[in-house]
């Protein structure tokens, strides 16, 4: 079995979900290690150094497994081990020397996607998704059956730089699609969205298995050759010998057919009043505008999106 960890951000929900897994299984982390929620410093009490620490558990955990750990890179990892030009939401300024050097130091843990093959069927992980048009775009020479390998080699040409920062790769990772407040049809790897996902061309045989985007109702999305598994709460997977995905506490994970909200209808949350701010007017009005398949947060007073 595989056991699939989402993203991290400074929680320690890793530690029980790796705690039964055989030691034959395989784990995969989604990435985005650190860069705690608001709430959860309020909640759980996560502060930037917890989350600093959680990371150094981590690869100390891939360092203590090495065969069988797969950590991959998210967007709030790629700002540390590139630079806050690919990503900077919440980013910890505070620590920022250290956390880069703790991602450029150990860098050949990391991998931009990972592959394994059930019963016939490819399942590729990546932190948001492998799209052809930004593949056809960035990674030259790919097809279908090496997608996988040349994206890491691209990871691992950028990291044998003086300043990989300066890589082309690098500014390809920054690319994000209008979901994500970008200004392109593009979302990379660590940046693309669910609804670009869905929209997009299909890899034919290929299951994705993603986290980035943040599920409604805690509750995984299964839908466009896609796993969207980033539900917040603590939550975990398994995918079985046989191909099928359960949560945590066992239960098996079906298709969706339509757990979404209506596109464009807009709900108006006081509730985040006040917690995030825009960053073009500065406003902290922010409402919530639900989507196909998830929340976007809009400034009331500008109508920029905001990127929580």
């Amino acid at each position: 079995m595989i056991t699939i960890i989402p993203d991290i951000h400074g929680r320690v929900f890793w530690k029980k979900a790796v705690d039964p897994a055989s030691k034959d299984d395989t784990i995969v982390f989604l990435g985005d290690y650190l860069d705690m929620y608001w709430v959860d410093s309020i909640v759980h009490d996560i502060t930037n150094e917890s989350t600093l620490e959680n990371f150094r558990e981590i690869l100390e955990f891939k360092k203590s497994n090495p065969e069988r750990v797969v950590l991959l890179l998210g967007n709030h990892d790629c700002e540390y081990m590139y630079s806050r030009n690919v990503c900077d939401c919440r980013c910890d300024r505070k620590n920022y020397d250290i956390i880069q050097s703790l991602f450029r130091d150990n860098w050949k843990l990391f991998r931009m996607a990972w592959e394994t093959t059930i019963r016939g069927r490819r399942y590729v992980f990546s932190h948001a998704g492998l799209s052809i048009e930004w593949m056809n775009e960035h990674v030259e020479g790919w097809d279908e059956n090496n997608l996988v390998e040349r994206l890491n080699a691209l990871y691992e040409e950028s990291m044998s730089l003086s300043n990989p920062e300066s890589s082309s790769f690098a500014e390809a990772l920054s690319e994000m699609d209008t979901y994500r407040c970008g200004e392109g049809t593009l979302g990379s790897p660590i940046w693309q969205d669910a609804e670009n996902a869905a929209r997009g061309d299909k890899m034919s045989g290929i299951t994705q298995v993603v986290g980035h985007t943040k599920c409604k109702d805690r509750y995984p999305i299964r839908k466009a050759g896609y796993w969207f598994l980033d539900c917040d709460g603590g939550q975990w997977f398994t995918l079985t010998d046989h191909g099928g995905l359960r949560d945590k506490d066992g239960l098996v994970v079906r298709k969706n057919e339509n757990p979404f909200n209506p596109p464009g209808k807009e709900i108006i949350d006081t509730n985040c009043f006040g917690h995030y701010f825009c960053r073009n007017c500065g406003s902290e009005r922010i409402y919530i505008r639900a989507g196909m398949y998830v929340d976007t947060y809009v400034c009331l007073d500008c109508g920029t999106k905001i990127h929580a």
